[in-house]
């Protein structure tokens, strides 16, 4: 399959086709990140539905229930052009996280497919024939998860799962719940073994750090803006397998104030390729 690329600049707009968006309880203000002036970055999160982004390249619904194997990541800053005060830089890190597709982890999205079908059965048995959720043209037909257990719809027009507010999980199902509950009914009794080997058997997130810079043109210098990306590129066949096309990112530290200055506002545009993904 060929490589897919795709690349959006991180929002906070949650009505919009975006489907790179900030998490709403830690979103930076106005959508853009300043600099911190001690360097430590309050929490601010992004999340990335990488099946979405595919989608509107390819033109059609692709599903979740999948692993995506991603080969390509830039993260890049931009000025945000809103006032005039893009007169210095910037230095920006922060963490990707995803979760990587094992037996038990598959095994828990398989079956909250399985309760989605029987609940759509359901549905269907008790309204109109013709009734079916999600028909609408650009409403997906299967279960959307969120990452964290937020009011967090990341692609809009996803309606919310009944049994899954029936459970007490929230509006939305959270690909982070999902695998922490499938985790604890597979985990054996408390004091049962000493000699564990793992902390949980739905996974842990993998994890990889990211910086990237921009530096403005101020008054009387000679040179031109610049932008150093942060850019990760896979060896041949060691393609990052993203379970459910759901990335994480965090921007946790900053380079410091300087005294006297303005901050600059800076948007995150992203961009990825994508090799491949496989149902599971």
């Amino acid at each position: 399959m060929a490589q897919t690329m795709v690349q959006h600049t991180i929002t906070g707009t949650l009505n919009s086709l975006n489907p790179f968006v900030w998490r709403p309880d830690a979103a930076p203000t106005f959508g853009d990140i300043d600099i911190d002036n001690d360097g430590a970055m309050p929490t601010t999160r992004a999340v990335f539905d990488i099946g979405a982004a595919v989608a509107q390249v390819i033109g059609k619904q692709t599903t979740q229930f999948a692993k995506y194997r991603v080969n390509y990541i830039q993260i890049e800053l931009v000025n945000r052009d809103d006032a005039i005060d893009n007169d210095d830089g910037a230095h920006f890190g922060g963490t990707l996280e995803f979760f990587k597709p094992n037996k038990h982890n598959v095994d828990a999205m398989q079956a909250l497919r399985l309760i989605d079908r029987e609940y759509r059965k359901e549905s269907l048995a008790s309204n109109n024939p013709l009734f079916s959720p999600g028909g609408s043209s650009n409403q997906y037909t299967t279960p959307r998860l969120n990452w964290f257990l937020v009011d967090q719809n990341v692609l809009p027009r996803v309606a919310p799962m009944q049994v899954w507010q029936a459970a007490g999980l929230g509006d939305f199902p959270s690909l982070q719940t999902l695998l922490s509950v499938w985790n604890d009914n597979l985990a054996a009794t408390a004091g049962d073994y000493t000699n564990e080997i793992w902390s949980s058997r739905t996974g842990l997130t993998q994890k990889m750090g990211w910086n990237a810079s921009y530096i403005n043109n101020m008054d009387g210098d000679e040179y031109l803006p610049s932008s150093t990306p942060f850019v990760w590129q896979a060896q041949p066949g060691q393609e990052l397998e993203v379970l459910a096309g759901l990335m994480s990112m965090t921007v946790d530290h900053s380079s410091v104030d300087a005294p006297g200055s303005n901050d600059d506002d800076y948007t995150v545009r992203v961009t990825m390729g994508i090799s491949g993904w496989e149902a599971i």
